[in-house]
Order: C-alpha cells, then structure tokens, then sequence
C-alpha cells in the first residue's frame, strides 16, 4: 500500500494604510518573519493599493512588520501577527502615522531706525502645499503673532492674504 501525501499550504496579505485617511501606501516596505524570527523571502515593497502578497507558505504563524515606511510616515515597531492555514489566504492591515511637524507665524515691523518690533494688527495669513493649493487661513493675534498649526511633513509656502493700506513686505524669510 502505498500513500502519497501532498503539504496543502496558504498565504497572506498585507495592506499598509495611513492611520488617519486609511489610504494606501506604496513603496511601503515590508519583511515576513515565520514563529522562530526567520525572514521569509526577499523584503517585499507595497504596491498602488499599500498591498504585498506571499503565496505557498506553511501552515504557522507569520509576523509582518514595515522596515521603510517611505519618508512621508513614522517608522513603526509595530508587528502584524497573521496565522496562516492550509488552502486560505489571511489577510490583515498595518496602520502608519504620517510625519507632521508645525507651522507658526511671526509678523514684524521695522521701524524707521531699522529696529524690528511686534506688529500690533491681527493679519490673515494663508498657507499654501509645494503644488500652489491653498490648505489653511489663520489670523496672527494683535502682536503679529499666529498659533502653532500641525501640518503634515512637506513643503509649505505661508503668504499674507490682505496686506492693510500703507504697508508693504520687505523681507518674507522662512516662509516657506
């Protein structure tokens, strides 16, 4: 008599989304690590939709962990647990947080003498993204001065919306 046997294996997915939107990330870059803490395969990027795939894999518990979480988000310590079964596909999610930093305001005048002081009128101040739109307007307090805004990490132009009368910019350092 004899037996032939065949090992029924499975597989997993993993998607990779920001925190907050819950869109995808591509570029991601994720490793596979079996029970004993051994690296399976090659380290894996996400594709459009924040997803990597592995196929043929034993039955077991696997852990995915993002090593490169591309250079928008925060690096996470966190690991995704995924137990995988004979014949199915397991999937599961990995949340990242976006790197954000923020954005203040200060608003001077210089006096005839060349002395910088406080500039005592509330001014409406906008903020715009690297492509020219428009993301936040906030108003400085009546020392010139605005609140902290948290943005998300990039690049960033801050620009007065209404100049008052008699007034001209001399000097827009830092603004962007």
């Amino acid at each position: 008599l004899t037996y032939s046997l065949k090992l029924r294996k499975g597989s997993l997915q993993v998607t990779v989304v920001d925190k907050t939107t819950q869109d995808a990330i591509p570029g991601a870059k994720v490793e596979i690590y079996d029970k004993d803490g051994n690296k399976v395969g090659d380290t894996l990027t996400a594709d459009e939709n924040g997803c990597v795939s592995v196929d043929n894999l034993l039955p077991g518990e696997y852990s995915a962990k993002v090593v490169d979480p591309t250079d928008k988000y925060l690096p996470s310590n966190e690991e995704l647990t995924l137990n995988v079964k004979p014949d199915e596909n397991v999937s599961g999610k990995m949340e990242l947080t976006r790197k954000q930093g923020y954005i203040k305001v200060v608003v001077k005048e210089k006096l005839q003498n060349g002395s910088l002081v406080a500039f005592n009128k509330s001014l409406n101040i906008g903020v715009k993204d690297k492509d020219g739109n428009l993301i936040k307007t906030f108003n400085t307090d009546a020392s010139g001065v605005s609140s902290e805004y948290l943005l998300d990490a990039g690049e960033y132009t801050a620009f007065i919306n209404a100049l008052l009368e008699g007034y001209t910019i001399l000097d827009a350092s830092g603004v962007t």
